[in-house]
């Protein structure tokens, strides 16, 4: 996700992802961590599959991440649920054709590992450790969404509408994929 788009403050823009990264890491119940040559971490992947524990239920990431949104909220008013309503309605739509069995949350690679495979692999593991299961994911026109096309996810459903904080005109396309790992 590209939060340059959204604020030019460096800070809004780090709290923003740290909100966004402790939000899904609180409604995840798997993590996978990569790291490269050196042991520097490079990336992540965070999904939720139905029956399963949570990885952390501790208060501080859930109290942090309901303050952070209630932050958000007020700064961006009813912008912030542009995004969840457009999700929710092709969710609906994808869950009447298919059994669904999870929900891949936050997908992330440092810009300075790409072109390395790291995101591949982190794909591989979750399919290893989950393999059969059928999930699903969000994204949009500002994010990177060929690389799970270049990896076998179908497209469910897509929808142009309002980008959140940019002109009323300015629309971008929200999509859905999904896959049986």
């Amino acid at each position: 996700m590209n939060f340059d788009r959204y604020t030019r403050s460096k800070f809004i823009e780090k709290m923003y992802a740290e909100y966004l990264v402790r939000y899904e890491y609180s409604h995840a119940t798997v993590t996978l961590g990569a790291y490269d040559e050196n042991d520097n971490f490079c990336g992540a992947v965070f999904a939720k599959f139905n029956n399963e524990v949570l990885v952390d239920q501790g208060i501080f990431n859930t109290l942090y991440s309901s303050v952070a949104n209630c932050v958000a909220n007020i700064g961006f008013g009813s912008e912030s649920s542009v995004y969840d309503q457009v999700n929710f309605e092709m969710l609906r739509k994808l869950r009447s054709e298919f059994k669904l069995d999870g929900e891949l949350c936050l997908f992330a690679v440092d810009p300075n590992a790409g072109g390395k495979g790291i995101g591949s692999k982190l794909l591989a593991e979750l399919s290893k450790q989950y393999a059969g299961k059928h999930i699903y994911l969000f994204t949009d026109s500002n994010c990177t969404y060929q690389f799970y096309e270049h990896r076998g996810f179908i497209q469910g459903y897509s929808t142009r509408a309002h980008e959140p904080s940019q002109p009323v005109n300015q629309k971008m396309t929200y999509y859905i994929y999904h896959k049986i790992l």
